[in-house]
């Protein structure tokens, strides 16, 4: 079975789906920040040296296991050479049928420079 098969499968569990809706923003997250230190090219050790936090507290962050502070972030998009910008929004529904707030993802996405998909 393939992988996109496999997880269509188990989003159709309504427990899955809504534990993999609520995460959703962390990882996006996550992902953003890998693929900005890697565009970079930065290791963990160098990020940690420009923003002054320890190479571990990256690691955990990158793992999924840290829930960052804005401060954390703060200091991570200015390493960067970014800034953060968090907005509260209502909850919406985008094309791929996921429902997520999208504070956290704002505040990636900002980081990374790049914009939310449209509303469905």
């Amino acid at each position: 079975m393939k992988f996109k098969d496999f997880k269509q499968e188990m989003l159709n569990d309504p427990e899955v789906k809504a534990e993999y809706d609520h995460l959703t923003p962390q990882y996006e997250l996550i992902r953003q920040v890998i693929e900005l230190r890697q565009q970079q090219h930065l290791t963990q050790k160098a990020l940690a040296e420009k923003t002054g936090i320890a190479q571990s507290a990256i690691s955990r962050f990158e793992s999924g296991n840290h829930n960052p502070s804005l401060e954390f972030l703060q200091r991570l998009a200015q390493g960067f050479g970014k800034s953060v910008y968090v907005e509260l929004r209502e909850k919406v529904r985008l094309k791929n049928s996921l429902f997520f707030d999208r504070t956290l993802v704002e505040a990636g996405i900002t980081i990374a420079s790049a914009r939310l998909p449209t509303r469905a």
